[in-house]
């Protein structure tokens, strides 16, 4: 953990300047599910001090972690002897120990700290889940080098945990402001954003300063580049050093320059050099500064400059205005990034600098770009989507093999694993219910090994945490395994444990022509199982009738074909007779005389099933003459892909009138995914993923669903609807056929991949897939027919890459060197015609046509030469030092080689960025065709290039119908598709709307 250090103890007089709350810090928990304490909590306007001085009394917690059982420590709150703050500026820090260790403490600094939440959802809370803890955990969430982390505690009252809760977010809150104030170190616009540059440069610096004696060495400093992903010449190292460390004497003061011109040189060497933390903030934002977006933001500047020279690099030399004017930046706005008119207002008057004449300088831009340029709609953060239509109408996250002894990749406990995926935006759950000891139903695997939990755990888990990402409705598949007693008691315990949150509907007995929406059913629990059919018990009837196991809901046999051993299910014996007397529904027999397994099912278990009867697909023609809104029906993954394929249409119009669910092959022992877009597309509702294992298809899961604000449920679009409603100009542009122009920039601060060696430095590539059967990847036209604006872009990214990485740290290649993949001169200047087309960036001529071409620049080769054919024409621009003209001619090869090697008709990758994770530049130019925009979507993975294999860095998966044009940053996710909160990568995106030749 980055931010964690050690110290001796300490304890100071506590003081604190008294200051306003501002910038919200997390402050949301499980409102209404546990005791809050609110009485002892601290009011709002308490003084810092009294705040300090409460929390400053040690108090014995209970702490969790993922190695070892919950144990004691003692909390309180110190004053730091050595701050990161500037000079008069007191920094308070949370520290804990060992009773039996006061001597030893371990800290996180306030400034670190991103929020504080109650209850029992974050950090390693689901794997040590207890019922006494209720009402007592919290956990602190703080910043570290590549993301956050936690501390998870559970204080010994309630009244204990509000005082603690409300207390540190009166710290947090203080230290924002002071941050936002400008109290801490300059070197950047100072607003609300701002804080988080802070925490990452304070993350890296105390990562560093491994003596905590708050000064940096040169050593450390050259270790710390290497943590940061990226390898320099020790000479530039130096350099930087020099001009940014103080001489300090042997006590680690600062010596003035009077003191250093009168003593001897010998005594002040480079060892007795130091970067101090407001020099480093200023080192920090000069090695992470973006060639690419100021090259952009000067291009702006420049198209409204007085004196226009015919290069851009000529315009360096003439007076530059203190920034771009509002109007212009407005104009950006709303034409190249196409935001709103009321966004665009709000967006200019937050960035517009009044005191230097209504303009935007450039630390501004960049902010903006950083921190409003979002790929992914923002929107989509909340829900959106029209939750009042019938359930069949939404795409629905699923899940199945829930309750694995343990997590494949995370180690989670059962209970933990099935939290963890209600969380994620799961709304769809499969429990395997067995026979347990005392009459007391369990949850296993019959299968795999797992192990053993009661129902009731299990279903008060989701009674309390179910609901906490998402109101709208979970599906409880139960697989039931159980004897007729145990049945009983299992109903028992549904109708105790999740009293008030099952489903009924409002005219019970079946045959539903409709089903409710997803806003009729919020916080409420369907459950599916296998029921009995209708009308089969009469007066004096028993209480329980046998089913076969040929009732599956899975496909039939004469329908799956080569399916019929390969699909996963408690019931998998199929019979090649079917009962339509029954409606299509399960078929039951009052014996065993069919020679078939036969199961018992309760008339109490049944009569809990309404909305979601399972029941076999037997045809299209069958289920429309048979079937109802509320038959469910699995369909194995082999037949559904041949379904989706062969019979697209009768499959969308299935899928419009009842709820269809893609189950994986029974013969997938490693618990591989589906690959699920391609049943999107279709139509089907679900697709039941294994939320343990994470792979490529969960990923793309996570990326779908992190629309309508994670809430597990996306309306489809208009053409999979049975009933679409009135088109909107958002509709009618999903309607259209893309022509979508990507030019990948640029990432930014990219983590290391797993169990990577600290001291190795990453070598990344980005590989682009459009996940959708008719849509493609096509080789781009030469670049003067690109549109103008991409044309602009590639230019921006590759002036980037000649000036060199890292603010020059990285050598770039030679600079004569012209790309062969866009045609654009890397000399360091841009061409006139360039120039002209940068004036017109903001002009009423691209307004007015998204089409604009510029002028055939003099660099440019008129030959309509491939972008990724030749990408690797530069392959070594970003290499730390210099190569051997073979050696790079053989890279250049190489490179060229793999590019051509791993293209198909979906995906693409960029060229390999050598030796630099935390600025790496590409500028390569991407054309992708897609004629389904409303269900296709963009995955991107960053890879680093290595000896043996390549090893997963990042990733990211856009649906297209939440993408934003313009420059845009796409925020990253882990292999566990977790935010990577620093980690980005920045494209330009152009689309242009045509209608195929076919359809005119």
């Amino acid at each position: 953990m980055a931010s964690l250090r050690s110290a001796s103890s300490s304890a100071s007089s506590l003081a604190m300047s008294p200051s306003a709350s501002a910038a919200s810090n997390g402050h949301a928990g499980l409102a209404g599910s546990e005791a809050s304490g609110a009485e002892h909590a601290f009011p709002p306007s308490t003084p810092v001090e009294a705040v300090v001085s409460e929390l400053s009394k040690t108090v014995i917690f209970i702490k969790l972690s993922q190695s070892s059982r919950p144990h004691e420590r003692g909390f309180s709150v110190v004053r730091q002897e050595h701050s990161l703050h500037a000079a008069g500026v007191p920094c308070y820090a949370v520290a804990w120990s060992s009773p039996n260790k006061r001597s030893h403490q371990t800290l996180i600094e306030i400034p670190m700290i991103i929020g504080v939440h109650e209850g029992q959802y974050l950090g390693h809370f689901p794997k040590w889940r207890r019922d006494s803890y209720q009402g007592r955990a919290f956990s602190i969430v703080y910043a570290t080098l590549n993301g956050t982390s936690t501390v998870d505690v559970v204080a010994p009252t309630v009244a204990m945990r509000a005082k603690w809760v409300s207390g540190l977010r009166r710290l947090v809150d203080a230290a924002n402001v002071s941050m936002v104030a400008g109290q801490m170190p300059a070197g950047s616009w100072r607003c609300d954003e701002s804080v988080s540059v802070d925490r990452q440069a304070r993350a890296a610096f105390l990562m560093a300063d491994r003596d905590g004696d708050r000064g940096m060495t040169l050593e450390e400093l050259t270790r710390l580049l290497v943590t940061l992903n990226l390898r320099v010449p020790s000479a530039s190292v130096a350099a930087l050093f020099e001009k940014y460390s103080r001489v300090v004497d042997s006590s680690g003061a600062p010596v003035s320059e009077k003191e250093q011109s009168s003593a001897p040189s010998r005594l002040f060497s480079r060892r007795s050099r130091r970067l101090d933390y407001t020099s480093f903030f200023q080192l920090y934002c000069e090695i992470s500064s973006r060639g690419d977006v100021e090259a952009v933001y000067r291009r702006l500047l420049f198209s409204e400059s007085t004196s226009m020279s015919s290069t851009l690099a000529d315009s360096v030399s003439t007076p530059e205005l203190p920034g771009i004017s509002r109007d212009l930046f407005m104009k950006f706005l709303l034409v190249e990034q196409q935001h709103t008119e009321e966004d665009a207002y709000r967006i200019c008057e937050y960035y517009v600098d009044h005191s230097i004449g209504n303009r935007i300088p450039m630390d501004r831009f960049a902010s903006y770009i950083q921190h409003q340029a979002s790929f992914y709609d923002i929107v989509n953060q909340k829900v959106h989507h029209d939750m009042t239509r019938p359930l069949t109408d939404y795409w629905i996250a699923a899940a199945h093999n829930n309750h694995h002894s343990t997590d494949i990749i995370c180690h989670r406990t059962p209970i933990a694993s099935l939290i963890h995926a209600l969380r994620s935006g799961c709304r769809m759950l499969e429990l395997d219910c067995h026979d347990g000891p005392g009459d007391s139903p369990v949850i296993h695997h019959g299968r795999m090994s797992s192990n053993r939990v009661p129902l009731a755990e299990v279903l008060r888990a989701i009674r309390e945490d179910g609901f906490d990402s998402s109101p709208y409705p979970i599906f409880l598949s139960l697989v039931n395994h159980c004897s007729l007693t145990q049945q009983f008691r299992m109903v028992e315990i549904i109708q105790e444990e999740l009293s008030g949150m099952l489903a009924t509907p409002q005219f019970p007995g079946g045959m539903i022509q409709k089903l409710p929406s997803p806003e009729e059913l919020m916080h409420k629990i369907i459950i599916k199982a296998h029921p009995l059919p209708a009308g089969i018990f009469e007066s004096g009837e028993p209480e329980s009738a046998f089913f076969s196991d040929a009732a599956d809901d899975l496909s039939s046999s004469a329908e799956t074909d080569d399916d019929t051993d390969d699909e996963k299910d408690p019931m998998t014996t199929r019979s090649s007779t079917t009962s339509s007397s029954s409606g299509g529904r399960s078929r039951f027999s009052r014996g065993s005389s069919s020679g078939q397994p036969k199961r018992q099912v309760s008339k109490e278990l049944s009569s809990l099933v309404n909305y979601c009867r399972p029941t076999q697909f037997q045809g299209f023609e069958h289920s429309k003459k048979n079937h109802y809104a509320d038959n469910f029906c699995t369909i194995g993954e082999r037949h559904a892909s041949r379904l989706a394929r062969r019979s697209h249409a009768k499959l969308v119009e299935f899928t419009r009138r009842q709820i269809a669910r893609v189950y994986p092959l029974g013969v997938r022992f490693d618990t591989v995914n589906i690959e699920p877009h391609l049943h999107w597309a279709a139509g089907v509702q679900m697709v039941a993923m294994n939320y343990q294992r994470i792979d490529r298809p969960l990923r793309i899961n996570h990326g779908r669903f992190l629309e309508n604000g994670r809430s597990g449920y996306l309306l489809k679009p208009r053409h999979l609807l049975a009933s679409p409603p009135e088109p909107t100009a958002e509709s009618s542009r999903l309607e259209k056929h893309w022509r979508l122009t990507l030019v990948v920039m640029s990432g930014y601060h990219l983590p290391k991949p797993r169990h990577e060696d600290t001291t190795e430095v990453i070598d990344p590539y980005v590989v682009m897939e459009i996940l959708s059967d008719r849509s493609r990847c096509f080789t781009p036209p030469a670049v003067n027919k690109l549109p103008a604006a991409s044309q602009l872009a590639l230019e921006a990214a590759q002036m980037a890459r000649s000036a060199g990485a890292s603010g020059g740290l990285v050598a770039p290649c030679n600079a004569s060197t012209t790309s062969v993949s866009s045609g654009i001169s890397t000399s360091g200047s841009f061409s006139s015609a360039s120039a002209a087309a940068s004036a017109g960036l903001v002009g009423d001529s691209l307004a007015a046509s998204s089409t604009s071409v510029a002028s055939v620049p003099p660099t440019v080769s008129s030959s309509s030469a491939s972008v990724n054919s030749h990408a690797s024409s530069n392959s070594s621009l970003n290499n730390a030092g210099s190569m051997s003209s073979r050696s790079s001619t053989r890279d250049q090869r190489d490179s060229q080689s793999e590019q051509a090697a791993f293209a198909t008709r979906h995906r693409r990758r960029t060229r390999t960025c050598s030796d630099n994770g935390l600025t790496p530049v590409w500028g390569e130019v991407f054309c992708f065709d897609i004629p389904d925009p409303s269900v296709a979507l963009l995955h991107f993975t960053i890879m680093d290039k290595d000896v043996e294999y390549d090893d997963f860095v990042a990733t990211a998966t856009i649906p297209l119908r939440c993408m934003r044009p313009g420059y845009r940053n796409i925020s990253l996710f882990d292999y566990r598709y977790e935010a990577l909160p620093t980690s980005k990568l920045f494209v330009h995106a152009h689309i242009d709307y045509y209608i195929p030749s076919s359809e005119i």
